[in-house]
């Protein structure tokens, strides 16, 4: 199944939570509907959201289609802020949000985001769900800290490397699973650090590199993290929805595109 395949099985679901996603970030603020705009030209490829709708398996629809505007909202936010601390003028080949407008938008608008994200939970009052979001946040922040940490140490090696790649983007890939289906959250674990890993073997040599293990290292770990994330399938009810989460997690070992 191609990434597009894999969409068509929540198309419809999908196209709850792009309306929850624009309904949410809109503001009066001509500013701010910039920079949303901005955002969303640069969106790419709404991993989150997949991963939640689809854990999800088509149950309470615009319900998770809200849960997943609101990871896809604290995924921008993370971005914003990641950037601005990072001093990374750039994404992709792209002005960042900063290096658009300056680090003080970013900063803003970042924080504006995460106030969507906290509308969400308070619309859905859900006290499970606003805890798995408040830990996520906290581990993302914790991994940002962490690598900082390291960085001044001095003191970077691979058990610390996969820790903070956990941290950084697992965590929140590990929330959609989770809010989605609680049964699917080690699902979401593999294949969060499975992801970050994929990424950074594409950019493998063409960025700086220095905290990251061997080529040969990343590429045992991102084919055992993929084992691991389709053998947490293998519990699961067979359904359209799990057969796209395990061709999902089997796309990720294809580091060509």
């Amino acid at each position: 199944m191609t990434r597009e395949d894999i969409r068509q099985v929540v198309a419809t679901e999908f196209t709850l939570f792009e309306q929850a996603y624009h309904r949410l970030t809109d503001s009066p603020v001509q500013l701010i509907r910039e920079v949303n705009d901005y955002v969303d030209r640069r969106s790419g490829k709404r991993m989150r959201p997949l991963l939640l709708l689809l854990s999800a398996g088509g149950r309470d629809s615009e319900r998770s289609a809200m849960l997943a505007a609101a990871m896809e909202i604290l995924h921008s936010a993370s971005l914003m802020h990641d950037d601005v601390v990072d001093m990374s003028l750039e994404r992709r080949g792209q002005d960042s949000v900063n290096g658009h407008w300056g680090n003080q938008i970013a900063v803003l608008c970042g924080d504006y985001y995460l106030s969507c994200v906290m509308r969400v939970m308070n619309e859905l009052d859900d006290k499970r769900a606003t805890h798995i979001v408040n830990e996520t946040v906290k581990t993302m922040c914790e991994g940002e800290l962490l690598q900082q940490q390291y960085l001044m140490e001095h003191r970077f090696d691979s058990s610390r490397y996969m820790d903070i790649i956990y941290r950084k983007t697992g965590a929140l890939m590990t929330a959609c699973c989770e809010l989605g289906d609680a049964s699917l959250r080690q699902y979401g674990v593999c294949f969060g650090t499975a992801f970050q890993v994929r990424d950074d073997l594409m950019d493998y040599g063409t960025d700086d590199t220095a905290m990251l293990p061997a080529k040969d290292v990343l590429e045992s770990e991102l084919q055992r993290l993929v084992n691991e994330a389709v053998g947490c399938l293998n519990e699961q009810p067979a359904t359209k929805y799990t057969e796209a989460l395990r061709h999902l997690a089997l796309n990720l070992l294809d580091t060509s595109c």
